[in-house]
């Protein structure tokens, strides 16, 4: 029964999207037009840009722990590997 519904929406839907995605139609696309389709929302800009600064300043004050107290601050997380 899956293997049906898999298939309707293949050949129905699915069919034609690599025209409309092709990298000639997506050029010629108004810049509004792109942006509504794969952009991300005002909200989630604002939240990636308020957390980008929000580390930048936990870097920063690691950093002085680091040079006020040598040898007594903890690993950072990069150093246990965890990408930061």
């Amino acid at each position: 029964m899956d293997n049906i519904a898999i298939q309707v929406v293949e050949r129905h839907l699915l069919h034609e999207l690599w025209a409309v995605f092709s990298p000639i139609s997506v050029l010629s696309m108004p810049d509004k037009v792109v942006s509504a389709i794969a952009g991300e929302s005002m909200e989630h800009q604002n939240r990636r840009h308020r957390l980008e600064v929000k580390k930048e300043v936990l870097m920063e004050g690691l950093k002085v722990c680091r040079e006020a107290l040598p040898g007594m601050v903890v690993d950072s997380w990069e150093e246990r590997g965890v990408e930061v």
